[in-house]
């Protein structure tokens, strides 16, 4: 199931059916929350799309959040760069060899 619906990145997305994540980071131990549809969980958790397809409305950070458990924070700590936190971001872009 995928999420047709987009939103700029200061709106708040319309759940009809919303699920709230909440866990702690792994590296700065803070609890973070995430909302999200109830189906495209579901699908998520299911095996039936990746975060990218199915959470287009989070951000980078927010999907990296649901999948891995590091915050933005956490992530910016352990790899000394930052995540992105713009909806409208999908962290697809290339980047050049250093």
């Amino acid at each position: 199931m995928r999420a047709e619906k987009r939103v700029l990145p200061d709106a708040k997305p319309t759940f009809t059916n919303p699920y709230t994540v909440s866990r702690r980071c792994i590296v700065t131990s803070k609890v973070l929350t995430v909302t999200v549809e109830r189906d495209h969980w579901d699908a998520w958790t299911h095996g039936k799309g990746s975060s990218m397809s199915l959470f287009p409305y989070l951000s980078e950070g927010e999907r990296e959040f649901l999948i891995s458990s590091l915050s933005p924070e956490g992530h910016e700590i352990l790899f000394h760069e930052s995540i992105g936190t713009d909806p409208e971001d999908d962290g697809d872009e290339e980047y050049p060899n250093v």
